[in-house]
C-alpha cells in the first residue's frame, strides 16, 4: 500500500510541470506547461498552489545562479519575473472561469510558462 502511494505521488508530481519544447542550445527549457486540472481555482488554496507550480516552472526555465555571481543572479531574477508575468492573462482567465463555476478541472487544463 505504501509503495503504491509513493508511486502515485511520484507520478503526479512529474505530471504537473511538463516541458513543452526541447531544450535550447544552452540546455535550458524554453516553455513548461503547468497543469491545474486537480486544483479548485475558486479557492485561495487552489490559486496559491498554482502560483507555486508556476514559480517552480519559472525556475526550471530560467535556472539558478550562484549567490556570489550578482550579474547572473540579476539575469535569472529578470528571467523568472518575465516568465511568471507571461502567465498572468492565462491565470486570470482560469481563475475567473472557476469562480463563475465553469469547468476548470479538465484533463488538458494547463498554463504555459515561457521565457
Amino acid at each position: 500500500m505504501m509503495k503504491t502511494t509513493l508511486m502515485l505521488v511520484a507520478t503526479l508530481g512529474s505530471a504537473l510541470a511538463v516541458p513543452a519544447f526541447a531544450a535550447d542550445s544552452h540546455g535550458s527549457t524554453e516553455r513548461v506547461e503547468v497543469r491545474y486540472h486537480d486544483l479548485n481555482l475558486a479557492t485561495a488554496e487552489g490559486t496559491s498552489t498554482l502560483g507555486r507550480r508556476i514559480s517552480n516552472a519559472a525556475t526550471e526555465i530560467c535556472g539558478t545562479a550562484d549567490v556570489r555571481d550578482l550579474a547572473m543572479r540579476n539575469a535569472v531574477n529578470q528571467c523568472r519575473t518575465a516568465a511568471i508575468a507571461s502567465t498572468q492573462t492565462q491565470v486570470a482567465e482560469a481563475v475567473s472561469a472557476a469562480q463563475r463555476g465553469q469547468a476548470y478541472a479538465q484533463a488538458n487544463s494547463s498554463i504555459a510558462v515561457s521565457r
